[in-house]
Formats: structure tokens, sequence, C-alpha cells
């Protein structure tokens, strides 16, 4: 883990409530885990997803923890159909054919937070390919039955300079998909 950033992303930390007792939080293609483990302090049962887990096998003695180990870019089979969440994070992380399947993860009434690269990023190093680098608008598009709370997209300094997109949104409860 010593490469890998413990600190969480200020974006995160903002929409993250004080207590999350009682709610079931996914941190996905968590990596090092560190907003889940945040979550997690405040309270929240939560599921770490990712195709190695080795950065988060110290939390297998943790009450409330859930370690699932998956390959999130499998085209056959998606490992999270038919669960849902109070809260979904996503950082540094995009594979266009599951956005969709992403969004779906939110309960009614929960909320999603993403933020990761987005296009003009790669002035400041990797990821430079665009089919890692979110084009401008493009969370918006997943969010038809969600209330953005806060989008914006630009230039951040912490954890680094970078190019990002980032979406608040809460999904509205009652309406169907």
């Amino acid at each position: 883990m010593s490469h890998v950033s413990m600190t969480p992303l200020p974006f995160i930390e903002k929409w993250l409530a004080p207590d999350l007792t009682g709610k079931l939080v996914l941190d996905y293609a968590c990596g090092a885990g560190r907003h889940g483990r945040l979550a997690h302090e405040k309270g929240a049962a939560v599921t770490f997803v990712d195709i190695d887990l080795s950065n988060v096998e110290d939390l297998l003695c943790k009450e409330q923890v859930t370690l699932l180990q998956a390959d999130l870019e499998e085209e056959d089979r998606w490992p999270l159909s038919e669960r849902q969440y109070d809260l979904v994070i996503v950082t540094n992380y995009l594979f266009r054919q599951r956005l969709e399947d992403i969004f779906k993860l939110v309960a009614p009434g929960g909320m999603i937070l993403y933020q990761t690269f987005a296009r003009s990023h790669e002035v400041f190093g990797k990821p430079s390919n665009p089919n890692f680098l979110l084009k401008e608008g493009e969370l918006r598009e997943f969010c038809h039955g969600f209330d953005i709370l806060q989008y914006e997209q630009g230039k951040v300094t912490i954890p680094s300079e970078a190019i990002v997109q980032r979406l608040a949104a809460k999904r509205v409860i009652g309406l169907e998909d």
C-alpha cells in the first residue's frame, strides 16, 4: 500500500455524511479503499470491490466489511447485478461499458459520488488515452432519475494537478428508470 495515497479526495470527504450508521456503501474499483475506509469509520457497512484486493486485505477482520474480488470489466458477467447501495463511490476509474450499470447500483434515495479524469488531462500525464478520459458532460448523461447536487469539470491540484469531472447525485425515490 505504500505507493497508494490513503488521503481521501476532498470532493468525496465533502459529500460523506458525518454519520453513515446503517448505510450500505460500495467502494467501486476500490484500490486501497481510502474512501470506503472513511465511510466505514463513519459507521457504514462497506463493500470493497476490485480485481485485486491485496491493498484492502487488512480489512478482512473488520465487522461490516465485505471484500468482493471481481473483474469489473468482464463482458459476460456482472458481479453486482441485483445489488443496490445507499452510497456508491467511484474515483479515478472509467470503463464506459459499465457506466449505466454503476448508476443502477444506487438505491432510491441513495447517492453516487464519482470523480475521475477528463479530457485535457493528458497534459498532466497518465491517463492520456481518450478511452480513460471522460468527455465534457459525460457523467451527467447517466443521471436519468437523479437529482444532480454538484457537477463540475476542470482543474484540481489535490492530490496533484489533474483535469477531472466530478458528480454528486441523489437517486430520486419513486421514479422508475
